[in-house]
């Protein structure tokens, strides 16, 4: 590899570096991170922290179980196993949820 040839490899190694480097400055903390996903997950501005960020992350939880409630009123008079499915799908979610932010 001539002089000119390994100029150019080492610069464009460099740029990649601090690309990189660009890249990673913006990495936080553990749980700065999981708050980040939950914040991307259900659609939140990146702000969202603290009680505005709990307010609307229980808001979310309350509607989210209230589908269910309707779902399992609509099927539980159709096929009990249905009921006691959409039960058992709010119990596992509410546990996650407790794991998640506990």
């Amino acid at each position: 590899m001539d002089h000119a040839k390994y100029g150019a490899v080492k610069a464009a190694r460099k740029a990649k570096d601090a690309l990189r480097a660009k890249k990673k400055s913006g990495r936080t903390g553990y749980l700065e991170r999981k708050i980040a996903l939950w914040n991307k997950r259900f659609n939140l501005k990146k702000s969202s922290v603290g009680r505005k960020f709990d307010a609307r992350k229980n808001a979310r939880i309350a509607r989210e179980h209230g589908r269910w409630n309707r779902k399992s009123a609509k099927w539980g008079a159709r096929a009990a196993r249905w009921k006691s499915h959409w039960e058992h799908k709010a119990t596992r979610f509410n546990a996650r949820m407790a794991k998640s932010f506990g």
